[in-house]
Protein backbone atom coordinates (compact mmCIF):
# COMPACT_ATOMS: atom_id res chain seq x y z
CA UNK A 1 0.00 0.00 0.00
CA UNK A 2 1.38 3.40 -1.02
CA UNK A 3 0.07 6.02 1.16
CA UNK A 4 -0.32 9.56 0.50
CA UNK A 5 -1.36 12.56 1.54
CA UNK A 6 -4.66 12.35 -0.23
CA UNK A 7 -5.13 9.29 1.00
CA UNK A 8 -5.09 10.59 4.72
CA UNK A 9 -7.11 13.33 4.14
CA UNK A 10 -9.82 11.08 2.65
CA UNK A 11 -9.70 8.77 5.84
CA UNK A 12 -9.97 11.29 8.10
CA UNK A 13 -12.62 12.89 6.23
CA UNK A 14 -14.43 9.70 6.36
CA UNK A 15 -14.09 9.71 10.11
CA UNK A 16 -14.73 13.18 10.89
CA UNK A 17 -18.52 13.01 10.57
CA UNK A 18 -19.25 16.51 11.68
CA UNK A 19 -16.91 17.77 9.61
CA UNK A 20 -15.24 20.36 12.00
CA UNK A 21 -11.51 18.91 11.32
CA UNK A 22 -11.27 17.52 14.51
CA UNK A 23 -11.71 13.85 15.20
CA UNK A 24 -13.13 13.85 18.78
CA UNK A 25 -13.51 10.87 21.30
CA UNK A 26 -17.20 9.65 19.55
CA UNK A 27 -15.70 9.48 16.42
CA UNK A 28 -13.19 8.03 17.19
CA UNK A 29 -14.41 4.92 18.97
CA UNK A 30 -16.79 4.99 15.59
CA UNK A 31 -13.87 4.49 13.68
CA UNK A 32 -12.36 1.95 16.20
CA UNK A 33 -14.87 -0.32 15.85
CA UNK A 34 -15.95 0.24 12.10
CA UNK A 35 -12.04 -1.40 11.75
CA UNK A 36 -12.92 -3.71 13.83
CA UNK A 37 -16.04 -5.06 12.14
CA UNK A 38 -13.71 -4.83 8.71
CA UNK A 39 -10.94 -7.04 10.83
CA UNK A 40 -14.10 -9.87 11.76
CA UNK A 41 -14.79 -9.86 8.45
CA UNK A 42 -11.74 -10.64 6.51
CA UNK A 43 -11.06 -13.26 9.26
CA UNK A 44 -14.40 -14.99 8.52
CA UNK A 45 -13.80 -14.89 5.04
CA UNK A 46 -10.49 -16.48 5.53
CA UNK A 47 -11.61 -18.78 7.87
CA UNK A 48 -14.75 -19.83 5.82
CA UNK A 49 -12.50 -21.03 2.61
CA UNK A 50 -10.60 -22.99 5.05
CA UNK A 51 -12.89 -24.45 6.68
CA UNK A 52 -15.23 -25.42 3.91
CA UNK A 53 -14.20 -29.12 3.14
CA UNK A 54 -16.06 -28.78 -0.66
CA UNK A 55 -14.07 -25.98 -1.61
CA UNK A 56 -10.76 -26.85 -0.83
CA UNK A 57 -9.98 -28.19 -4.38
CA UNK A 58 -10.97 -24.59 -5.41
CA UNK A 59 -9.04 -23.42 -3.32
CA UNK A 60 -6.12 -25.79 -4.03
CA UNK A 61 -6.52 -24.55 -7.89
CA UNK A 62 -6.63 -20.61 -6.77
CA UNK A 63 -3.71 -21.57 -4.75
CA UNK A 64 -1.36 -23.12 -7.83
CA UNK A 65 -3.14 -20.31 -10.60
CA UNK A 66 -1.19 -17.52 -7.79
CA UNK A 67 1.81 -19.83 -7.87
CA UNK A 68 2.10 -20.08 -11.33
CA UNK A 69 1.35 -16.62 -12.24
CA UNK A 70 4.11 -15.79 -9.10
CA UNK A 71 6.62 -18.15 -11.37
CA UNK A 72 5.65 -16.44 -14.35
CA UNK A 73 6.43 -12.91 -13.26
CA UNK A 74 10.09 -13.92 -12.03
CA UNK A 75 10.54 -15.30 -14.88
CA UNK A 76 10.29 -12.48 -16.60
CA UNK A 77 11.88 -10.31 -14.05
CA UNK A 78 14.93 -12.55 -14.72
CA UNK A 79 14.57 -12.16 -18.19
CA UNK A 80 14.93 -8.31 -17.94
CA UNK A 81 18.01 -9.06 -15.74
CA UNK A 82 19.25 -11.14 -18.38
CA UNK A 83 18.76 -8.41 -21.11
CA UNK A 84 20.74 -5.95 -18.53
CA UNK A 85 23.47 -7.95 -18.09
CA UNK A 86 24.05 -8.20 -22.02
CA UNK A 87 23.88 -4.74 -22.71
CA UNK A 88 26.05 -3.91 -19.79
CA UNK A 89 28.35 -6.42 -21.73
CA UNK A 90 28.14 -3.89 -24.79
CA UNK A 91 29.34 -1.23 -22.17
CA UNK A 92 32.20 -2.75 -20.16
CA UNK A 93 35.11 -1.17 -20.24
CA UNK A 94 37.19 -3.42 -19.88
CA UNK A 95 35.44 -5.48 -22.93
CA UNK A 96 36.24 -2.21 -25.44
CA UNK A 97 39.76 -1.95 -24.35
CA UNK A 98 40.78 -5.42 -25.12
CA UNK A 99 43.49 -3.81 -28.06
CA UNK A 100 45.59 -1.82 -25.41
CA UNK A 101 49.17 -2.91 -25.48
CA UNK A 102 48.15 -2.85 -21.16
CA UNK A 103 45.50 -5.08 -21.00
CA UNK A 104 43.21 -6.31 -18.65
CA UNK A 105 42.85 -2.01 -18.67
CA UNK A 106 39.70 0.26 -18.04
CA UNK A 107 41.32 3.04 -19.29
CA UNK A 108 41.96 3.14 -23.38
CA UNK A 109 41.23 6.19 -25.98
CA UNK A 110 37.42 4.15 -26.86
CA UNK A 111 36.47 4.85 -23.06
CA UNK A 112 34.28 7.99 -22.95
CA UNK A 113 33.03 9.76 -19.99
CA UNK A 114 29.42 8.60 -21.98
CA UNK A 115 30.17 5.37 -22.16
CA UNK A 116 31.03 5.04 -18.70
CA UNK A 117 27.83 6.55 -17.40
CA UNK A 118 25.76 3.95 -19.54
CA UNK A 119 27.76 1.10 -18.14
CA UNK A 120 27.13 2.39 -14.66
CA UNK A 121 23.26 3.32 -14.93
CA UNK A 122 23.15 -0.46 -16.67
CA UNK A 123 24.73 -1.79 -13.44
CA UNK A 124 22.57 0.45 -10.86
CA UNK A 125 19.25 -0.86 -12.55
CA UNK A 126 20.36 -4.39 -13.04
CA UNK A 127 21.60 -4.36 -9.04
CA UNK A 128 18.36 -3.02 -8.06
CA UNK A 129 16.29 -5.29 -10.18
CA UNK A 130 18.55 -8.76 -8.64
CA UNK A 131 18.11 -6.83 -5.18
CA UNK A 132 14.49 -6.73 -5.54
CA UNK A 133 14.30 -10.30 -6.54
CA UNK A 134 16.44 -11.61 -3.32
CA UNK A 135 14.32 -9.97 -1.10
CA UNK A 136 10.91 -11.19 -3.12
CA UNK A 137 12.89 -14.78 -2.51
CA UNK A 138 13.73 -14.43 1.03
CA UNK A 139 10.57 -11.93 2.06
CA UNK A 140 7.79 -12.55 -0.14
CA UNK A 141 8.05 -16.00 -1.11
CA UNK A 142 8.94 -17.62 2.15
CA UNK A 143 6.27 -20.18 3.36
CA UNK A 144 6.06 -21.38 6.87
Amino acid sequence: WIWSRTTFRKILAEIDTDGNGEIDFEEMKEAVFRFKDTVKGEVRKALSILRDDDDISAFAEKKAAAANKQSKMYNRISAAVMVLLAAMITQEPMIICQDAPDWPTTECPEVTKELVYRYSVLGMVAMVVHYMMLIDLAVFSTEI
